[in-house]
């Protein structure tokens, strides 16, 4: 009988644990077919999308116009996507002198943003498995910082 009480007692003690989700990253428009793609998962607004902040990251060589990344074992919460298709392979996201991207990029918004979105514009709450889906923007008539 103490066992049985000590034991309901711990369950009502341990807070629950969220369970882990699966989030699929779907990037569509990538061109050229060359170079690496970074996506970045943040979950702290005043960081993002800085990815060396990020919660979980990954990288993988463009291959085709849509590539697909997938995170296990994201908790539930609150999120928002960077991506960058570096396309020179030099680990960066290349800017003009105005600090206007020359690489393809892409935020988790479904509103069309001029510039970096903040935190709560690219925001999702994730409470489930899902599959969120990132259109590239390439700017163009720019000229690379020498």
């Amino acid at each position: 009988m103490k066992l049985l009480l000590l034991l309901i007692t711990l369950i009502f003690l341990v807070p629950p644990q969220d369970n882990p989700h699966r989030l699929v990253i779907r990037v569509t428009g990538l061109n050229p077919l060359q170079g690496d793609l970074y996506i970045s998962l943040h979950h702290q607004p005043e960081l993002f999308p800085d990815a060396e902040a990020a919660l979980m990251k990954k990288k993988t060589r463009i291959r085709q116009e849509s590539e697909i990344m997938v995170f296990d074992k994201v908790p539930a919460g609150r999120y928002a996507v960077a991506v960058y298709h570096d396309e020179n392979l030099n680990g960066v996201l290349d800017v003009n002198e105005k600090d206007v991207p020359l690489e393809g990029y892409g935020f988790s918004t479904k509103r069309r943003i001029m510039g970096q979105p903040k935190f709560d514009q690219a925001a999702f709450d994730l409470s489930a498995s899902d599959t969120l889906d990132i259109k590239m923007i390439y700017l163009s008539g720019s000229q690379k910082k020498k």
